[in-house]
């Protein structure tokens, strides 16, 4: 049963496309390929890895479906599964050649327009908002539908919709037993991430700046929004004391959790941010790291008091919080207990997930067999 999952945006070795969909189809039975830019020719992990080429430029974007369009027609999987809104009209279009297609909502589109500079300016954002209503409406046709959080505005755009989220998998987050006792300084803070502005990148490292010197070492990971914010974030005063990993392969990102005390996540306020379920702060709670987050509504029901909350994102309410969790052992173990504990009673893990998946492209084949 030959499947196929398609971005031009994301990293092909992106968590949830490769690791956790693609990898979990290709176990199931199916014979999965996957086109995307980032990754090597070959089968990796049981996936048929088909390298696209990475466009950095936005306006090309929506013209990257013309090629697009035609692999994936030669190629003929009986399931099309598609990961960016600029490849819905695909989707679309492959349906009148018989194919399933999927759309892959990891975003609510209007939300994350919302969030774009360049969609905020004079003529762009009434041009992205009718572009990005269009899309939405076609959702209709498409044979399902799978999204991330609750209330996603994908999931009201067609009648066969799936929540499928984000949560990790649970064979590769576990804690590890402690390398030192718990009042030894420095203490390891981690953020794991893509680094950029509205992440609250720059207001964290300022924090490590203000904490007392030997107190706090802060280690970041993930790809960097831009080379120009890179360089303003290492001219702050906290920069001496961050390690930069860059970006990292997903199984690499167990072991630098386990090696750290706190794991930090702290974006403003965006309208994203405000439902979303970050999977790194699941991934923090699956290796018992104590939290510090910014106080969202939405993350208070979902987390409770489990996390140190900061009023507001910024590098001095940032790093009180730290300071009040480095000087309290105690709270710090209690805090990350919590977590752990929350996580397995809700079972947020992968594999919970993975089950609706697979139910989902279950039907689909079903249903192709009907019909033919």
């Amino acid at each position: 049963m030959r499947v196929c999952h398609i971005s031009t945006v994301h990293n092909g070795l992106d968590p949830r496309i490769f690791w956790k969909e693609c990898v979990s189809l290709a176990v199931a039975g199916y014979r999965v390929m996957l086109l995307a830019p980032g990754i090597p020719t070959g089968i990796e992990q049981g996936v048929a890895c088909i390298p696209l080429r990475h466009e950095t430029r936005r306006w090309i974007r929506p013209f990257m479906g013309f090629p697009v369009f035609w692999r994936v027609l030669r190629l003929y999987p009986r399931i099309a599964h598609f990961h960016d809104p600029e490849l819905i009209p695909v989707a679309v279009a492959l349906r009148v050649f018989g194919l399933k297609t999927i759309y892959d909502a990891h975003e609510d589109l209007p939300k994350q327009l919302e969030q774009k500079d360049w969609a905020r300016r004079p003529f762009v954002s009434t041009a992205a908002r009718v572009y990005a209503s269009m899309l939405e409406k076609s959702l209709k046709w498409m044979s399902a539908v799978v999204y991330v959080v609750d209330d996603q505005t994908e999931s009201k755009m067609n009648s066969r919709a799936v929540l499928v989220r984000n949560f990790p998998r649970k064979e590769l987050f576990a804690p590890s037993a402690p390398l030192r006792p718990p009042a030894a300084l420095p203490l390891t803070v981690v953020y794991v991430g893509g680094l950029a502005r509205a992440r609250g990148i720059h207001e964290l490292i300022d924090a490590v700046g203000m904490i007392p010197e030997g107190h706090v070492h802060f280690v970041l990971a993930g790809p960097w929004e831009s080379g120009e914010f890179k360089d303003e974030c290492e001219r702050s005063i906290g920069w001496d004391r961050v390690e930069s990993l860059g970006r990292l392969a997903y199984t690499e990102i167990p072991g630098v959790l386990r090696r750290a005390d706190i794991g930090v996540h702290c974006p403003g306020r965006g309208p994203n941010m405000m439902r979303s379920i970050p999977v790194k702060v699941l991934e923090y709670m699956a290796c018992g790291l104590p939290m510090v987050l910014t106080d969202i509504p939405f993350w208070h029901e979902l987390f409770g008091d489990t996390p140190l909350y900061v009023a507001e994102p910024s590098a001095a309410c940032i790093a009180a919080a730290l300071i009040e969790l480095i000087n309290d052992p105690v709270a710090r173990s209690e805090r990350a207990d919590q977590g752990l504990a929350l996580l397995r009673t809700n079972g947020w893990y992968w594999t919970n997930e993975s089950a609706k998946l697979l139910e989902l492209y279950g039907d689909l084949c079903e249903d192709t067999h009907g019909a033919s």
